[in-house]
């Protein structure tokens, strides 16, 4: 894939910010299944959380298609303290009105990164759904990036060249952003509990509203801070797509 070359900085980026919080402490439901399950293969069983040792709770990331087109997902698990293997990936692919879930059980306190994207135009570069769940904490933390999702522009009109360096777009935080494949349609990254949205604090739906250039509550450099979110551990969280 065309972006496949930028993900290892991205991912190890991704592994450092969330093994920083690990320091610090900082469709029907159904059963799901490490290391991911579609929810029309478990026959919309219902599902139970489950708690370990620390009284923390683990939920769910659910990816649903809402789009009228494919739409084409890789999972990326970053690696934990000590492990130098390979980066594990599951691909995944979604037609209208399909959903696949991902417990976050497969990755307590280790950064994922879920990368999605379309074949049917000419930017086939991914969103990535990013996410950790913090067992010490019992807190999940979570944003969407839209970094490797295009070509960088201004926000506001300019004829000064976009020039990256070696960590990126950062010296152009608040000022350009990326054009993603999805913007006719947008999409929506909701924190749920038992299906119902939550809004508390820093606990937030990120939203990127259709037909809008570009999706500003999403990072869109490397040092976008404000766009990171994080919720009890008991929260589940879905993006939409084109929803």
């Amino acid at each position: 894939m065309a972006f496949s070359s930028g993900f290892s900085k991205m991912a190890s980026i991704f592994t450092l910010i969330f093994g920083l919080l690990v320091c610090l402490g900082a469709a029907s439901p159904t059963e799901v299944l490490a290391p991911i399950v579609t929810e029309d293969s478990v026959g919309g069983r219902m599902r139970t959380r489950k708690r370990d040792e620390t009284g923390s709770t683990a939920g769910k990331a659910t990816l649903y298609n809402a789009c009228p087109f494919t739409v084409y997902s890789t999972i990326v698990h970053g690696t934990g303290a000590g492990d130098t293997g390979a980066l594990e990936e599951v691909y995944q692919t979604l037609e209208p009105e399909e959903s696949v879930s991902h417990s976050f059980e497969h990755d307590a306190e280790v950064g994922v990164s879920w990368k999605i994207w379309r074949e049917d135009t000419d930017n086939t570069s991914p969103v990535q759904f990013e996410y950790t769940w913090i067992q010490g904490s019992k807190r999940t933390w979570y944003d969407l990036s839209m970094i490797d999702a295009g070509e960088a522009e201004w926000l506001e009109d300019s004829d000064e060249e976009i020039v990256a360096d070696e960590g990126g777009y950062e010296d152009y935080t608040g000022d350009i952003a990326i054009k993603y494949s999805f913007q006719e349609y947008g999409m929506t990254l909701i924190p749920q509990v038992d299906g119902k949205e939550v809004a508390d604090g820093n606990c937030l739906s990120v939203k990127c509203a259709a037909d809008e250039e570009f999706c500003t509550a999403a990072y869109n450099t490397s040092d976008d801070w404000g766009q990171q979110h994080d919720c009890e551990d008991s929260v589940d969280l879905k993006l939409v797509l084109c929803g």
